[in-house]
Formats: structure tokens, sequence, C-alpha cells
């Protein structure tokens, strides 16, 4: 069933879907995605060997955070095109070409400047130790920064195009595009991206010196200095993107210095336990989905409903009103009873979120078991102990960090910050902060008892 409340902006509105609705929209692409996220992790283990990543650890270093980034663009991307899609305002090809077009201007340019910071804040962080510190030379440097940067733009170019598709079919089919974009943004990249980055890089590598550096200083000065300044110039313009092009970088920028301590975290866990790799993107991945999702619902409610103009006079429509006019008050603090556990709609959202969770984690925990053993890839043991550990881990990972988004949600909201650009980075790099410390905590107790 589903209840639309008009507004002003034409022919859009708010889809108000019992659980079953969301679930049955939503499940697929949650599935295929939390496949890619454990496909990253088996690439993520393959490519860790790689000359490239142990001659150059800053790339492992980035890596969380490079994945953490691409995420944080899409998945705003994808927000905001839902948002737009809903509102009614890309009805026409006209309108999706404008709004399209300026979104893509702002994630070429995010790509390319978000990129380099966290090839820079990659580089700050290796200087702590002395093994990375040992490694830094001029030529890894432009090397990690050319690659960081080529593979930020191919990387979300691809997705953006994936997301944009899936924004526009799902309008025209009558699925909530809140329900497919955001869990396809949060992971169905990862495994592409973490093939790019180290593709790029290692074909960078392979050069001699003199070319390694020749190449990365051509790239970086088309992209740089060429590429990005144009970008922002058309997307002032751009009516759809004035506003992101000038406030959409702090969440971002916040997010990858956030993220950068769970980068370290993981770098060590790695030399400790090569294998956990495998299980990093998987974690990361199925939790952004999840915040993304409910981020980019609750956000399309508080757009849609601020602007109602007239409602049905029905009783569901009557009692989404009242649940707007109380949640879109000054209150932004509601605990952790009434988020679990109360009648509302967006509670029973969590609540079918942290169900499902733990249950894909099972399937995608034995999906990867499989695929290493018909690859031939280094394989886990996977015993009582371990899944268990695992299944606390995402428990421990999903509560906090949906109570966390729900809260941000309506606190950048009663603040005047628009959640689509500012909360969906923050919960995604949050759910790879706490991804990676439960599940490197979960080592490290398997180990005590000899489990690994």
């Amino acid at each position: 069933m589903i209840e639309n409340i008009e507004h002003q902006h034409g022919g859009g509105g708010y889809q108000a879907q019992n659980s079953w609705t969301i679930f049955r929209q939503m499940i697929i692409p949650f599935f295929l995605s939390g496949l890619g996220c454990g496909l990253a992790g088996i690439v993520l283990n393959h490519v860790a060997e790689w000359p490239v990543f142990i001659d150059i650890p800053q790339i492992s270093i980035m890596v969380p955070a490079f994945i953490g980034m691409i995420g944080n663009i899409e998945t705003t991307l994808a927000s905001r095109l839902s948002t737009n899609a809903n509102l009614g305002r890309m009805d026409t090809w006209k309108d999706i070409g404008q709004v399209v077009g300026g979104n893509f201007l702002v994630i070429e340019c995010q790509s390319i400047l978000m990129s380099l910071f966290a090839a820079f804040m990659s580089l700050l962080i290796s200087t702590i130790r002395e093994t990375t510190r040992d490694k830094i030379t001029l030529e890894t440097t432009f090397i990690l920064c050319a690659g960081s940067v080529i593979s930020s733009i191919l990387a979300n170019t691809l997705i953006a195009s994936i997301v944009t598709i899936l924004v526009i079919i799902g309008r025209r089919i009558n699925i909530n595009p809140d329900n497919i974009s955001a869990p396809v943004a949060a992971c169905m990249g990862d495994a592409s991206t973490v093939a790019i980055l180290a593709n790029i890089n290692s074909l960078l590598y392979s050069q001699n010196p003199k070319n390694q550096l020749y190449i990365s200083v051509t790239i970086l000065a088309i992209t740089v200095l060429i590429m990005a300044p144009v970008f922002i110039y058309l997307a002032r313009h751009n009516n759809s993107t004035r506003s992101v092009i000038y406030s959409g970088w702090i969440p971002l920028l916040a997010a990858i210095l956030l993220c950068k301590p769970a980068g370290l975290i993981m770098e060590l866990s790695m030399e400790q336990w090569p294998v956990i790799s495998t299980f990093f993107p998987l974690v990361d991945g199925v939790g952004a989905q999840a915040a993304g999702l409910q981020t980019s619902r609750i956000s399309t409610f508080l757009h849609s409903t601020s602007q109602m103009t007239k409602t049905k006079q029905d009783s569901s429509s009557t009692e989404l009103q009242q649940q707007q006019e109380r949640q879109t008050t000054k209150k932004w603090f509601f605990s952790p009873l009434h988020v679990f556990f109360s009648k509302e709609l967006h509670s029973k959202l969590v609540r079918m979120l942290t169900f499902i969770t733990p249950i894909s984690h099972l399937i995608f925990l034995s999906i990867i078991f499989g695929v290493q053993h018909l690859l031939n890839e280094p394989s886990f043991h996977f015993t009582i102990a371990f899944i268990l550990t695992h299944l606390i881990a995402v428990f421990l990972q999903i509560i906090i960090l949906l109570y966390l988004s729900y809260l941000a949600v309506f606190w950048t909201w009663n603040h005047g910050i628009n959640p689509d650009n500012s909360v969906m980075p923050l919960a995604t790099t949050l759910s790879d902060s706490l991804g990676i410390c439960f599940i490197t905590i979960g080592f490290h107790l398997l180990n005590l008892f000899n489990d690994i």
C-alpha cells in the first residue's frame, strides 16, 4: 500500500509504505550489494599481497577512507536524486538533464579533491610508524596521489551512472528510489573500487621511476588544475547543485578525517591476521547500506512533509501528518526505546533493518566461504565461536549505527542542515569505524582462545 502526500512540487509525493512493501523493494538490492561487499573483501585479501601494496603501505592505510569516500559521495548523490525524484523534480527529461548533469559535475569535482585529501591524510598517518615512514619517497607519494585521483574518478563515474539509472527507472515503475538507490550506492561499487584502486596503482608502479613521476604529475595537473575548477564553475551555475557545491564539503572532509584511525587499525590488523581483510568490507558495507536506507527515507520524509500544502482526508494521511508535526519540532533527541520500539513509521524501519542485518551476514559468510574454496583463495576456518563473535560484532555495530544516524537526521534538519548532504558521509564513516573496531576486537578475543 502506497499513500502519496501531495505538495508544492508538481506530482511528487512522499510514499508512506508499510514494512512489507519496503522489504520487498529493498531486499534484492540489499542482497546484491552485500554480495558486492563480500566480493570486495575477497578482492582486497587477494591484492593485499601485490608488490604495490607491500612497497607502498600508505595504500592499505588509505583503503578504508577511500572506500568510505566513494560510498559517501555516491550515497549523498543517491539520497539527493531520490529526494528530487520523490518531490517530482525528475518527472520530465528536461528536469532529469538539469538535476543529473549538475550532480555529475558535483561528484566529479568531489572525486578529485576528496581523493587527493585522502592520499595526503594517508601519508600523514603513515609517518607515525617507522616501518611505513621509511617507505615514503617522492615517486611513491606521486603514485599514491595520482592513483587515488584517477581511481576515484573512474569508480565514481561508474557507480553514479548505475545509481542514476536505478533512480530514473524506479520512479517510472513506481518503486521508491530511496529503497534501492542508497543500498546500491553504499556498497555495490566496493569490489570495483578496490579493484580499480589496486590496478591503477599497480599500473603506475610498474613503470620505470622516471615515467612514474612524469605520468603521475601529468595526471594531477590535468585533474586538479584543469578539470576540478571547470566542474566547480559549472556546478555553481546549475540551480540543482548550487547549494551542494558550497555546503557539501565539510561532511566529506570530516568523514575522511574520522576514518583515518580506523585505517591504521585495519593496516595493523591485516599485518597480524591477513585474512581479516576479507571481512572488513562486508561488515562496513552492510552497515552503511542500512544507515543509508534509513537516512535517505527519513530525509525524503522531512523534505516532503515540510512542503506539504494539503493532505488527503483519510485516517492514514492524518496519522502521517500528526507524526510529521511531532517529528519536525525542535526536539531531536529520542530515547533508544522510542527509536527501536515505538509504533512510528521510522521505528518500524529500524526494527526491520536490525533484524535482517545479522541474518544477511550468515548468508554472506556462507557465500564467502564457498567462493574462497572455488577460487582456491586462502580460506578461513568458520568455527562456531567465530560465527557467534561475528554476529555479536555486527549486531552491536548496527544498533549503535542506526540509533545515532536516527538522531543525526533530526538534529541536522532542526538546525537547517540538509541531511542528504551531511548525515550520509558521517553514517558511512561511523559504519566503517565501528565495523573495523568490533571485528578487530573479535579477532583478538578469538586469538586469546586459540580459535584462529
